[in-house]
């Protein structure tokens, strides 16, 4: 049986201008629903704000200037950490209720037949001039290995970083190295006003899926060519309106991915190892002895979807022995 599209959210950004510095814990624990525990100080801010806590994906910022806020980026890796245990359309809800101001929404299909949102096609549309956009251009970027000429990326841009609407379509397997090779990917950017419109008048749980097709319809179509000079009146391609009319029926799809314990040491890596270097380096003979506690601290917060990472059996009292 062909594998039909999937919808989900794959970014959300927002700005919580009820709270300001100081008051991190109160977005954590009341908006995001996490505790603040699950946050690590950053060694320095972005974005104009001084401050930065991180957990796996997911980014709280605060102490920039006068009015501010609090600012939230919550990545496709953090959607996918967050869905493990909470909502994303209700913590979309949450912040509604607060002053706000949503920055950035990314919605997206996924395609793992191929079959659907076939690559192919649409590059070969692209190239050959059959569709119409309100997009001022599209940038096409394929990248290969080095070593073999193998291809290992290809990506379709509709719109532009500046743009408030943009489109990109790209080779999820290629990028993930997944074994579903074929498997594709359609996203949609909205930034600013965009992204505001999306939250306030579309229920993301029951309509995403009618939300993506009505963006799609209104900034691009692919054609069929035929003999008319005017390619206005060239009928949709028959590959683009399934597009469409399938993405129009999806409701939201929470998409869990399990967590690896490879996952953890990346993110520590990444993000946490300059923190660990400057404690090391302030009193090294107390360094051994404070990673110890950390790791007593963090034993007592796992919960169930801590403890799946682990194998079967592995350390099955639950304790740790030094």
């Amino acid at each position: 049986m062909e594998q039909g599209l999937e919808a989900f959210l794959d970014w959300i950004e927002f700005t919580v201008l009820s709270f300001q510095f100081g008051e991190e814990e109160i977005v954590s624990e009341m908006i995001l629903a996490m505790p603040i525990s699950d946050f690590l100080p950053m060694p320095k801010g972005k974005m104009g704000y001084k401050t930065q806590l991180c957990a796996p994906g997911i980014t709280i910022l605060s102490n920039g200037g006068e009015g501010m806020g609090i600012h939230v980026i919550i990545t496709g890796k953090g959607c996918r950490y967050y869905e493990e245990n909470g909502s994303l359309v209700s913590l979309i809800n949450r912040v509604k209720r607060y002053k706000h101001n949503f920055t950035r929404i990314d919605m997206a299909l996924d395609d793992k037949s191929g079959r659907i949102i076939d690559m192919n096609k649409i590059s070969s549309s692209v190239e050959k001039g059959h569709y119409l956009t309100r997009w001022k251009g599209y940038t096409k970027v394929s990248r290969y290995e080095t070593k073999d000429n193998e291809k290992v990326g290809e990506t379709i841009y509709f719109g532009s970083r500046q743009s408030l609407t943009m489109m990109r379509i790209y080779r999820k397997g290629l990028e993930a190295q997944s074994e579903e090779k074929d498997w594709t990917r359609l996203e949609i950017e909205l930034k600013g006003e965009r992204a505001q419109t999306l939250v306030n008048t579309v229920n993301l749980k029951e309509g995403i899926g009618l939300a993506i097709s009505g963006i799609l319809k209104n900034y691009i179509r692919f054609l069929s060519p035929s003999k008319d000079t005017n390619k206005s009146r060239w009928k949709d391609s028959k590959w683009w309106t399934r597009i469409v009319k399938d993405a129009e029926r999806l409701k939201l799809t929470v998409k869990p991915e399990p967590k690896t314990v490879e996952e953890v040491k990346d993110w520590l890596e990444k993000q946490v190892s300059t923190s660990l270097a400057i404690v090391a380096l302030y009193d090294m003979k107390k360094y051994a002895k404070f990673v110890e506690k950390l790791t007593v601290i963090g034993r007592l917060k796992m919960t169930e979807k801590h403890w799946k990472m682990l194998p079967r059996g592995y350390d099955t009292d639950r304790k740790f022995h030094f």
